[in-house]
């Protein structure tokens, strides 16, 4: 049998008749029948089918209306936990520059108080260096008139 012929009796089996204007399709196990004549491009559907259809049509609006609802929901609390993790991360950062500001100030006033500590010592270091020098010299004054005084009473017990 010819690829061609075999075809047609595969589609004649199966409701579509090729030498007919209209195409008869078995829906629902053979309850209820379509109709196409594709040369005027209509389509019949009977009664019976025609209500099923359109019943199934709006379940499935009902059911995509529903399913809109539950993706609108569901939409709404995404947009809800978005608008919520913003508002925290502002909060966030506002409670963060609060902190950092303080932790500064308090940063430059403990290195600041640190600074003058450290320049007070280094002043005192320097007054009591100061003061060594001077008391040093000062000895060394008195040592030097002490002993050109004991050896002008040296040189006077010799003569």
């Amino acid at each position: 049998m010819q690829p061609h012929k075999r075809q047609k009796m595969q589609a004649k089996e199966h409701g579509f008749d090729h030498d007919q204007q209209t195409t008869q399709i078995a829906v629902n196990g053979g309850e209820d029948e379509f109709a196409f004549n594709p040369t005027k491009g209509t389509s019949e559907v009977p009664n019976k089918a025609h209500e099923t259809i359109e019943h199934n049509q709006e379940v499935s609006l009902e059911e995509v209306r529903r399913g809109s609802d539950a993706v609108e929901q569901s939409m709404e609390e995404i947009r809800i936990k978005m608008e919520t993790f913003t508002d925290m991360v502002s909060r966030l950062l506002e409670n963060a520059k609060t902190f950092f500001s303080q932790t500064l100030q308090s940063f430059e006033d403990g290195l600041v108080e640190l600074h003058q500590q450290q320049m007070q010592k280094w002043e005192d270091e320097l007054t009591a260096l100061r003061t060594l020098d001077y008391d040093n010299e000062d000895a060394l004054a008195r040592l030097t008139h002490a002993q050109d005084a004991i050896g002008s009473l040296g040189a006077l017990a010799h003569r």
